[in-house]
């Protein structure tokens, strides 16, 4: 028998057709994007919170800042996600050591010297049996801040601010920062040295001698005996 022509190519084109109209078919193949495991909030964060943070130290040496201290957490959290600051740029972040209570350090090179501002802050994690996890970030947390500084080499670091090895105190011109004796503090400039009209010059002779005040014409025996204040001075 023979078959309609027409038909039969109505048979072929309809399928196609379908294909067409419903987009193309999934390809079972391709691997599931998994779901991210919990850095969401969820209902297992009710009532978690950070009941305990300390700083046992903090310090910077040669560029590296280094600090540790401990933590605890209340029930339903048992893990706590600490994340530190420098100068209130996060440095890094992560789980600490521990379960409902444990430790958490710190480190990172390549600190620039002078002041810096150092921040740990804790909140409660649920960490579940099978590994997921999730940061309570809308549960109580608890914040530390400290000042850490270290001098730049060749410089003073003094109340905040950095100054040139020889740089004369604004405030006073009897003292000006000298590497030699402190990085953290104005110094006298040196035994026997005092101000006039805002720079520094021997006293008499090039002595150790005092140039005013109730020790005038005495030889200095503290820096205290000279340097009093620079309106007494030559």
């Amino acid at each position: 028998m023979l078959r309609n022509p027409i038909r039969s190519s109505l048979y072929v084109l309809l399928p196609g057709l379908m294909l067409a109209a419903c987009g193309p078919v999934p390809d079972s193949s391709e691997p599931m994007e998994p779901e991210a495991l919990g850095v969401a909030e969820s209902a297992m964060c009710s009532n978690a919170a950070v009941t305990n943070l300390t700083l046992s130290g903090v310090s910077t040496y040669a560029g590296e800042m280094a600090g540790a201290g401990t933590y605890a957490v209340s029930y339903p959290a048992n893990a706590a996600f600490v994340a530190f600051y420098i100068d209130g740029v996060e440095a890094s972040s992560g789980r600490a050591s521990g379960d409902a209570t444990g430790t958490w350090s710190f480190s990172k090179s390549s600190v620039a010297c002078g002041t810096r501002t150092f921040t740990v802050t804790a909140w409660p994690m649920v960490v579940a049996s099978d590994g997921s996890w999730s940061k309570c970030t809308g549960n109580p947390s608890m914040t530390i801040t400290r000042s850490v500084s270290e001098p730049c080499p060749g410089k003073c670091e003094i109340n905040g601010r950095t100054y040139s090895n020889g740089y004369v105190n604004p405030s006073s011109g009897c003292q000006i920062c000298d590497v030699s004796q402190s990085q953290t503090s104005w110094s006298f400039y040196g035994a026997g040295y005092a101000n006039k009209t805002g720079y520094c010059k021997p006293l008499v002779n090039g002595g150790a001698v005092c140039a005013g005040g109730s020790k005038a014409g005495q030889s200095c025996t503290a820096s205290t005996d000279c340097y009093l204040r620079c309106s007494e001075l030559l």
